[in-house]
């Protein structure tokens, strides 16, 4: 894939099955570049984290822009979301040029990360248990309703994944 912006301090633009992305590991915003519009998440593997988006949609990904490593990319993901909220498709998915995100993505402070505690917190569970195979094994599915994400379960009770991740985490699911 042609490199559209180049590596720099802020991050890079790859294809998605390239070396660099699988051996990137880290709290990063990513953006992923389709044929109907970008999605700006977040992820602490953001390698298995498209591979498992990769398995769930039909679109065809036509690359992706990673952010460098960072303490707050919960946040650095939602101002995007806010920035771009008049061309939201549906939650993190928006109608517009991956240039035009990434640009926005340079001009926001990247705060360094902080090491200590060893406790996971809600982005690395999902980024560690919300895999094809890990809701395969427990027949969970995700489903959308209204634009929210929710985890359904083979009786048809919905929970919403913060509250999912943080019972895995206490041992509780």
């Amino acid at each position: 894939m042609k490199q559209l912006i180049p590596i720099d301090d802020y991050g890079m633009f790859c294809d998605i099955e390239s070396k660099k992305i699988k051996e990137l590991k880290g709290k990063r915003v990513y953006v992923l570049k389709t044929n109907q519009g970008c999605k700006i998440g977040k992820s602490s593997d953001v390698y298995s984290r498209v591979k498992a988006l990769k398995g769930m949609s039909p679109l065809k990904i036509d690359g992706i822009y990673i952010t460098k490593e960072c303490g707050n990319h919960s946040e650095i993901e939602k101002l995007a979301h806010m920035k771009f909220k008049n061309q939201q498709i549906n939650s993190e998915w928006f109608d517009i040029g991956v240039e035009d995100i990434v640009l926005y993505l340079k001009t926001l402070n990247y705060k360094p990360i902080e090491h200590g505690t060893g406790a996971f917190n809600v982005d690395e569970i999902f980024d560690i248990l919300y895999t094809p195979e890990f809701m395969k094994e427990r027949n969970l599915k995700f489903r959308d309703y209204d634009g929210n994400l929710y985890i359904e379960d083979e009786q048809g009770n919905f929970m919403i994944p913060e509250l999912f991740a943080q019972m895995v985490n206490c041992g509780l699911a």
